[in-house]
């Protein structure tokens, strides 16, 4: 009878088998975003004191994940920020907001400065600029070429880093 018992326990272990292997295990993977989600390069408008031509390109996250850049960017929801004058302590700025921004686009995509009449210096006397999505704060670093030339003194490139945890914003 015993033996029944222990044949009846592995039979029943034994077609347990398949089904277990079937299960889905669940999702472990863990999604991290770019060091530097967005770059933005500004320039001087020729003719024109003052005004600014400004682009960012955004280093898009995993269509799956949760992470900020997961998903398009509506208009207005990035904003670049620079100030008007050459002092870096200015309270005073001209901001630049971004047109849709469809998720997994290429490039540079241009912003609007959302007050015509704002006016900052040339850019090569920026002491700085900063970027918000959805009201969380990016730093801007000026990048610099590794190649060994040298910018031209009417563009500037910034990579951008979030300043704080993109969840607190």
């Amino acid at each position: 009878m015993r033996t029944k018992t222990t044949f009846a326990a592995l039979f029943a272990a034994v077609l347990a088998l398949p089904a277990a292997a079937q299960e889905t295990p669940p999702d472990t993977t863990t999604y991290r975003g770019a060091a530097m989600p967005v770059w933005v390069a500004v320039e001087d408008v020729e003719h024109e004191a003052g005004a600014h031509r400004v682009r960012a390109a955004v280093v898009w996250d995993d269509y799956r994940s949760t992470l900020r850049f997961a998903t398009e960017i509506l208009p207005g929801e990035l904003v670049v920020t620079i100030p008007k004058s050459e002092d870096p302590a200015s309270a005073e700025t001209c901001s630049y907001t971004s047109a849709l921004m469809a998720h997994g686009s290429e490039g540079y995509q241009p912003f609007e400065r959302a007050d015509t009449d704002c006016f900052a210096p040339p850019v090569e006397h920026l002491a700085w600029i900063e970027v918000e999505h959805l009201g969380a704060p990016l730093a801007c670093v000026r990048a610099l070429r590794n190649d060994g030339k040298e910018d031209p003194p009417t563009q500037r490139l910034y990579g951008c880093y979030w300043a704080q945890p993109p969840d607190k914003g």
